[in-house]
């Protein structure tokens, strides 16, 4: 099994400082505060946020439709939403399985054949089946 890279920060707790300055020095922290149109000021202040309080969860934002198109997006509307949804839920039930799916039942139980009884046999038989055997040069 290969071994795992510990992350930038080594992996000890730091403070503020030693992270902003471990953040400032990385590369990739200039890169994704262009990639998300934040200055790297701004992307810093925010991972150092979230570092010194995990529990936050991000905020979401709520953006007119008409800022969107501005910025060159297209939202949809909320007809194409409602009918988004209801796809989504009509995978996650297809995704569920059908009875066919599920563990094999238990197969059809025959019921026992009744047992062999000589009361109806020839009396005799098995000398005759004897010298039929001889006869065949099988005996």
């Amino acid at each position: 099994m290969a071994a795992r890279k510990k992350p930038a920060g080594g992996g000890t707790k730091k403070s503020p400082a030693e992270l902003e300055k471990l953040l400032r020095d990385d590369p990739n922290t200039a890169a994704l505060a262009k990639e998300l149109d934040v200055t790297l000021e701004e992307y810093v202040k925010q991972v150092l946020q979230f570092a010194a309080h995990p529990e936050l969860e991000p905020q979401l934002i709520v953006v007119d439709d008409d800022d969107l198109r501005s910025e060159g997006f297209q939202p949809a509307d909320s007809e194409a939403m409602g009918q988004y949804l209801v796809e989504l839920a009509a995978v996650a039930d297809a995704g569920k399985g059908s009875g066919f799916s599920a563990a094999k039942k238990a197969r059809v139980a025959l019921p026992e054949p009744p047992p062999a009884t000589a009361t109806g046999s020839k009396p005799g038989l098995a000398e005759d089946v004897a010298k039929a055997r001889k006869g065949r040069g099988k005996a």
